[in-house]
């Protein structure tokens, strides 16, 4: 039984040029938040997230994912280099978890038009005493097209022409379907709430993508990140997600997962970005044969960390 079944939509519900510090902010009065789009500059973000996954198993679209990006034993006996294998620290049993750093990108063109692409990306794989570093290089460099409005809200019009060994890499096709946070039409007081909800539906490489997101937020306070106001926003973050693709071998399988997460942005209106989020989602989920020949759950823990490259400076 293979437990890497929740890669693909437990890492779904997972740069800058230079600056100089705006003044500090006024702590009482409402605010408007709003993401600058300047086509001078590529923003630059460096995502790490860790997912634990107890339970699950059983050829599933998640196993092909795994497959795909770093291969199965058969795969690692012909290709060697393309999976490392090493003992690892014991995991319980039936626990699986996934470590990926990822460098994205996003310039911004004409409107709301957007493109965005993965620089750089690694990837572990822990299960039981064993470490897998699969090769996931064939994801960078390939261009996603968004619509993106200065509220952050986002469609996602195109995604990647993934190489076949990637094919099947949901957590990369979707890598933007919860990435930034949505802002209300007008300023917003400390302690007032706001709610969104956003619903994407869109085809991939690996399958029809349908994610419905309903977050409440509030600005609870201001600070200071290295010399640069920001205003905190807390959220919580409702999640469903439902991935249904075909998998070598198994047939057409449909992924869905449902949680609820918690979230911190740390987000500059003078410089109209945010340069820090931090998320923790508790989920679980089930994987479904549409031909009836097996289902299995499972549930876990994802923990997030997005920074932008270059707020330090």
């Amino acid at each position: 039984m293979r437990r890497s079944s929740f890669v693909t939509l437990v890492l779904i519900l997972s740069a800058a040029a230079p600056f100089a510090p705006p003044a500090t902010l006024q702590a009482q009065e409402p605010v408007l938040l709003r993401y600058k789009r300047d086509t001078k500059d590529t923003l630059r973000y460096v995502a790490v997230d860790t997912v634990l996954i107890i339970g699950g198993g059983g050829a599933s679209l998640g196993a092909q994912n795994a497959r795909a990006v770093g291969g199965d034993r058969n795969e690692r006996e012909v290709q060697p280099d393309r999976d490392v294998v090493n003992a690892a620290t014991d995991l319980p049993v039936g626990t699986t978890e996934i470590a990926r750093t990822t460098t994205i990108a996003l310039l911004f063109g004409k409107s709301d038009e957007a493109t965005a692409w993965i620089d750089t990306t690694t990837m572990t794989i822990r299960s039981g005493t064993m470490l897998r570093t699969p090769t996931v290089s064939g994801v960078t460099g390939k261009p996603y097209l968004l619509r993106f409005d200065d509220r952050g809200r986002i469609e996602v019009k195109k995604t990647p022409d993934f190489p076949k060994e990637v094919r099947n890499a949901s957590q990369f096709v979707a890598i933007f379907d919860r990435f930034f946070p949505a802002f209300p039409e007008k300023p917003v007081a400390r302690m007032q709430e706001w709610t969104d909800t956003t619903r994407n539906k869109y085809s991939g490489t690996d399958g029809q993508h349908d994610i419905t997101i309903v977050g409440r937020y509030r600005v609870v306070r201001d600070t200071m990140i290295d010399s640069i106001p920001v205003v905190v926003i807390s959220g919580r973050v409702h999640v469903k997600a439902e991935v249904t693709g075909e998998a070598e071998g198994v047939g057409v399988l449909r992924q869905s997962i449902e949680g609820d997460a918690s979230e911190r942005t740390f987000f500059s209106p003078a410089l109209g970005r945010f340069l820090r989020r931090t998320s923790t989602l508790q989920f679980s989920g089930s994987t479904v044969s549409l031909n009836g020949n097996f289902s299995m759950s499972s549930q876990g823990t994802r923990t997030s960390l997005v920074e932008l490259a270059g707020a330090r400076k």
